[in-house]
């Protein structure tokens, strides 16, 4: 029974950190817009 309460803590734990770096990550990069564009010129073929 102690093997899976600490396997279940380990699961908890780990999903917690992974909740907190996905926050942490996703406010520092701002988002990009724009599309493709098509390339023009002669060393381009």
């Amino acid at each position: 029974m102690s093997f899976l309460r600490r396997a279940l803590l380990a699961v908890v734990v780990g999903g917690l950190v992974t909740v907190v770096l996905r926050l942490r990550s996703s406010q520092g990069i701002p988002r990009r817009e724009g599309s493709w564009r098509e390339l023009a010129g002669p060393d381009l073929r």
